[in-house]
């Protein structure tokens, strides 16, 4: 896959998902990208546990086909409270059908700028 395809390739398979159709509007679905590309998936702190069950599921089965875009496993998905609070940083609506995904760029905090080089 290209790098350019992983976002349109992300909403097609957002499309098809039972539980992204249940998805709360007024909660943001967070799609992080790093400075290689990668994505990973920033999910509310207060989401019903069926919904983030979903949402693991989905990135350890289906977003292997996004590869080599997207990060291993393990880190694929955040929940909100686990991580500092969200510096500003680029972001835009993954597309206007879907207002409450937004792409946010290079979020990195801490010291994981150290891992880029």
């Amino acid at each position: 896959m290209r790098y350019d395809e992983v976002i349109p390739g992300l909403v097609a398979m957002l499309e098809k998902e039972p539980w992204f159709q249940s998805w709360p509007r007024s909660k943001k679905l967070i799609v992080n990208r790093d400075v290689r590309g990668r994505i990973a998936l920033i999910i509310p702190k207060q989401l019903r546990k069926e919904l983030e069950k979903a949402v693991m599921d989905f990135a350890r089965e289906r977003m292997e086909a996004l590869q080599p875009w997207v990060y291993p496993v393990v880190g694929r998905v955040f929940k909100e409270e686990i991580l500092p609070p969200l510096p500003s940083a680029p972001q835009f609506e993954i597309n206007k059908r879907f207002p409450h995904v937004v792409v946010v760029e290079r979020l990195l905090h801490g010291n994981e700028w150290a891992t880029v080089a």
